[in-house]
């Protein structure tokens, strides 16, 4: 309860991850981000990357793996979200491209010095986070 004696709403949030892929990181980058989510008492909604969503959601983490592309694959287009909120510890290609949209997200990391160094080329503030 708040102070006002009415429950406080929780955010609903968003995760957008490769959770269609098998590998480790793929995994432990989901994982991560949810129980990071439940510690803070927030519910995590896991977006179907295989599916569009209606979700109403007051923010979405996209992260994890090697998602930021040059544009053409369907698949990982569907990690471009224009209403994200934060990009955590994705994997960037050195010739990734049209990264505007990363502009109006509020946290944009990567999981090396080199790919923040290519998001910055693209005019992004990000940081490293591995």
């Amino acid at each position: 309860m708040n102070f006002s004696g009415r429950a406080a709403i929780q955010p609903r949030v968003g995760v957008s991850v490769d959770s269609v892929s098998r590998n480790t990181g793929d995994r432990a980058i989901r994982i991560a981000v949810e129980q990071e989510l439940s510690r803070r008492g927030i519910e995590p909604v896991l977006l179907n990357p295989l599916e569009p969503t209606d979700e109403e959601l007051d923010a979405v983490i996209v992260g994890g793996g090697d998602l930021i592309r040059p544009r053409g694959d369907a698949f990982y287009e569907r990690f471009r979200a224009p209403r994200g909120t934060i990009l955590n510890a994705a994997g960037v290609w050195e010739d990734a491209d049209e990264l505007d949209y990363l502009r109006n997200y509020s946290y944009v990391s990567a999981r090396s010095r080199a790919e923040v160094a290519i998001l910055e080329r693209h005019g992004i503030n990000a940081h490293v986070l591995p």
